[in-house]
């Protein structure tokens, strides 16, 4: 049974050390926190995503889904 989907990511840039090295990452997260790891959704083929895109690092930055969403779709720093 299909269902509408609604969810929010966030862009962040942090900087994480691994093995003595500091390391600067971009991750799209489920929560208004950094998280060192990219949030994936599941979806049925019927679904749909209704999906909101919050840009909190400080450079913007273009989001695609391929095959869904292409162009330039830029999301400006500090921006939705």
């Amino acid at each position: 049974m299909a269902s509408i989907v609604q969810d929010t990511l966030y862009i962040y840039k942090d900087t994480i050390t691994i093995a003595n090295v500091n390391v600067q990452m971009c991750v799209f997260s489920d929560s208004a926190f950094f998280k060192p790891e990219n949030f994936t959704f599941e979806l049925n083929s019927d679904d749909t995503l209704d999906l909101h895109v919050i840009n909190i690092d400080t450079l913007a930055h273009t989001f695609t889904i391929d095959g869904v969403l292409t162009g330039s779709n830029t999301i400006a720093a500090s921006s939705s």
